[in-house]
């Protein structure tokens, strides 16, 4: 398994437990310690404002805590930054919407990226294709299928 599919699991199961805790399955467990629970809620806050572009700052305003505080919970929870687990949200976020057929630059609006050709940047640096080819190759293989 390779560093992308094995963040792509645990950004899938973080949403998992994040969904079972809003469906009111008693906190206690799934979540332990104060500081889980404070990790909890930074990846709620995450999942809550993907379409929003937000800094680390701005996640630590929502969330009343400081952005080292933040830090520090990705190293003890997740093993990667804040920002690289942000960035996979929203990664992941946008494969879906393209593949549900939305157009690369409506996607780039959605996600408020400043342009398409960030969005682009952004989407290549973090699958290893542009969207426009990430797209084709999914119509490519939805048609070989």
């Amino acid at each position: 398994m390779d560093e992308y599919s094995g963040m792509e699991c645990i950004n899938l199961l973080t949403t998992f437990l994040i969904r079972l805790s809003r469906n009111h399955v008693s906190q206690n467990s799934l979540i332990c310690s104060r500081s889980a629970q404070e990790y909890n809620h930074v990846v709620t806050m995450m999942i809550n404002n993907i379409y929003d572009n937000c800094s680390l700052n701005d996640i630590a305003s929502l969330c009343n805590i400081s952005v080292s505080y933040i830090k520090l919970l990705f190293k003890q929870f997740s093993g990667v930054s804040p920002k690289a687990y942000y960035s996979k949200l929203r990664c992941n976020e946008a494969i879906r919407l393209l593949q549900s057929g939305l157009p690369a630059c409506e996607v780039s609006n959605k996600l408020n990226f400043s342009s398409p050709n960030q969005f682009s940047v952004f989407f290549k640096k973090m699958t290893g294709l542009p969207p426009v080819q990430y797209q084709k190759q999914l119509s490519s293989n939805n048609l070989n299928a």
